[in-house]
Formats: C-alpha cells, structure tokens, sequence
C-alpha cells in the first residue's frame, strides 16, 4: 500500500517538534554524552579484558601454590573441559574464591563455576564447590574484582547469552563473594545489562532493561520497545534511580526520535508499507519520557503515535490502532499516578506485549469443571 506524502510529512512534523524539545531541555554532561543504555549484553568483551585488581589475581600463577590447585581441578574434569580463564579473587573476611571458566568445542555450552578456598595444614588448599552458571556464551567480565558496592563484598559478574539475535536471552548475574557465594542480581527490575559507573563518585549502578513490551509490534528478535531502568545500590538493597540520570533518557530519547523520522522519511521516498520500527521508536521514547516524568514529551510523543496509527496508508498496522494507542495511553495515565516514584513508568501494568498474550496463556491454564 502507498505510502501518503502528506500524512508522512505531518508525522515528521510532530516528531521532529518533540526533537527540538529534547535538544533545549537536554542538560549538558559528560555522562549524557558518553553513555547510551545498552539493551544487550554484546559490547562485554571476553574474559581477556579482565584486569587484576587488588582484590583480583588472574592466571595460573596468581599463588605460588595455585598452578597444583588449578592441576587438581583440571584432574577431575573429563578431557573435554578445556580451561579458558582462571581468577583468584578475595571476598568478605578475605577468604578466596576460585572462578573458572571451562570451555571447549567438545563441552557444548561454556560454564564458569566458584570454588570456596579452605586453607588446610602446610600450606595446601581444600577447594569447595559454591556454584555453577552456564549458557550458549559465557563470559567473566569486568568490573569484577574492583570495589562496585562500597562496604560490601567483591562481586563477580558472569555475563550469559542463549546466542542468536533474541536479546532478551543475554543478561548478567552478579555474584557477591560472601559465606558460600550470594546472587544479588536484582530480577525484580527486569534484565541486568550492565554495571558501570555512571556519575563518576566510584559507586556503581546497575542498568536493567524492562522487556514487557518488547516484540508489541512485530516479531524481531531484537524488537521492543526497550525501557531502561537504573538501579542504586544503598544499605545492600538496590533502589530505582532513573530520575536522577535524566540525561541519559534525553539523549536516548532524542537518538529514537531521529531514527523514527528517518525511516519516516525513507518510507516517504521508497511509497512502500513501512517498517514497525517507526511505532516502536515512538513508544520507546515515550516510555523513557515517562520514565523520568518528563510528562511533556511523554504527551508530545503519545500525540505522535496517534497522528501515526489515524493514517491508515500505513498498511496492516492500522488495524492494531486501538490496541496500540490503548495500551500506551494507560501506562502514560498510570504513570503519572506514580510520578512520585524515580522510575515512574517502570511503576506502571501491563497487560503483555504480544498480542493475544493472555488468550494464548489462558489455553494453558486448568479450568474448572
């Protein structure tokens, strides 16, 4: 189906209003302009990125007795386990803590495992299994063994992906060195992607993504909309915080709205269905707008969507209008009940992305006779 020159140039028009917008309400800082929210976990590099700390020692001579400790291990392991990387790490009440990763072509899918370290008489060490992590990719990435948490333990963080273009399949555990090993990932904020410092002041935050709209408009492996949620880590409890890094939610905001209207544009030019990104960059925008209760550009993007989905030289999209701009205007009106909360939009419901999702899941479940 063509697409309608003059309803692309009234779509543009309104995203490009909401563009000028960020640019003069965007604050200024190094974080905003060095930063992007990652919605995957692809841009960890191997364990060969990995520096020693001094909480942190790589390699088999990491201790004059570790290269006989790391021939213990490698001894009870069948020969297709191939030890790729090895790290000796000091944890709460300086025990140590042993974290290898075992890989190999013959091993199928790579596992890094923990060890408690036990001192035994003349100098030996008895190793104690804590627990194993494993995945299609696995890696020991940084910042583990530096300070992440201040007062706390060391952490390390094992970075898992189930390959493919699926995103929702890459993710990080953290793992808290204390007594016999503690997962502190905090599942509850959605999909850990990444730990990083983000203001400067030596503590690090964690950045999860909130998947519960991905794939609302097609079936992509890496379709969203993506909303970033940023974690605080106080009292040993991690806090959402997204409102406090506005910046990085402007210049993410503004990235998708320049995407948005040059698909618009190119679609424009080519008169063909256009592609479902459009909608989502629009949505994603405004999840993050709402998610730092920037209420005017949440509106200014919702009215965006809706001048969109009133085309219907659009194509098969316009059928799912109701749906669409139903279920963003309830997040956007829930919202804003929660503004008192730092994370507003992560606050909200959701009836599922995918559509169909609770008819589907109801097949599943037993029914009363």
């Amino acid at each position: 189906m063509a697409v309608s020159r003059a309803s692309t140039k009234t779509v543009c028009s309104a995203l490009a209003a909401s563009a000028i917008t960020i640019v003069l309400a965007g604050e200024t800082s190094a974080m905003a302009q060095e930063y992007r929210f990652p919605v995957d976990t692809y841009k960890s590099g191997p364990a060969a990125t990995l520096r020693e700390t001094p909480n942190m020692k790589l390699g088999s001579k990491a201790a004059p007795w570790f290269p006989r400790t790391i021939e213990t291990l490698k001894a009870n392991r069948p020969p297709r386990f191939k030890l790729e990387t090895v790290a000796l790490l000091k944890g709460s009440q300086d025990i140590q803590y042993l974290a290898v990763k075992w890989g190999g072509l013959d091993l199928g899918s790579p596992i890094v495992e923990f060890h408690k370290l036990v001192p035994q008489a003349g100098g030996s060490h008895r190793l104690y299994f804590m627990r194993a992590l494993g995945d299609d990719i696995v890696h020991i990435r940084p910042p583990t063994g530096q300070t992440v948490f201040r007062g706390e333990p060391t952490i390390a963080v094992v970075d898992l992906g189930s390959g493919g273009s699926g995103v929702s399949g890459y993710r990080l555990r953290l793992i808290q060195l204390a007594r016999n090993t503690v997962d502190i990932t905090p599942d509850w904020a959605g999909r850990v992607v990444d730990v990083v410092d983000l203001n400067g002041d030596g503590q690090f935050e964690v950045v999860a993504i909130d998947d519960r709209w991905a794939g609302f408009f097609d079936g992509r492996g890496s379709a969203g909309p993506h909303l970033p949620i940023v974690l605080e880590r106080k009292n040993r409890q991690f806090k959402p915080a997204c409102a406090a890094y506005g910046a990085i939610y402007r210049k993410e905001i503004g990235l998708l709205n320049r995407k948005e209207i040059g698909l618009l544009k190119g679609y424009a030019e080519e008169r063909t269905a256009p592609d479902p990104r459009k909608a989502e960059f629009l949505a994603g925008a405004m999840l993050a707008a709402a998610q730092i209760r920037w209420f005017v550009e949440a509106d200014r993007l919702m009215s965006a969507l809706k001048v969109l989905y009133a085309d219907t030289s659009w194509g098969p999209h316009d059928t799912k209008a109701p749906t669409v701009i139903s279920e963003f205007a309830r997040v956007l009106t829930d919202a804003r009940r929660y503004q008192a909360s730092p994370c507003a939009a992560m606050a909200t419901g959701s009836r599922g992305g995918h559509h169909g999702f609770q008819r589907r899941a109801e097949q599943f479940r037993f029914k009363k006779r």
